[in-house]
């Protein structure tokens, strides 16, 4: 989700979604399904993940301008 439109969601429910997330991946049943898919759920906050995503987009839009690519 670009972060103009992640800063724009409700936050009081991106919380309580987020803080339903972390319980829940903590359950044995959900974390063995998650370790079999190889996924690696991070359980950071909201706040934490736009962060994330905002430090994503600027690290690879550097990659992408290097490389000389041409999104259509």
């Amino acid at each position: 989700m670009p972060p103009y439109m992640w800063a724009r969601s409700n936050r009081r429910l991106n919380k309580l979604c987020s803080a339903v997330m972390r319980l829940i991946t903590k359950w044995p049943e959900v974390a063995q399904l998650l370790a079999v898919e190889g996924a690696n759920f991070i359980g950071n906050t909201p706040e934490e993940f736009t962060q994330f995503v905002i430090a994503e987009i600027a690290k690879w839009a550097k990659v992408v301008k290097v490389s000389g690519t041409i999104v259509d």
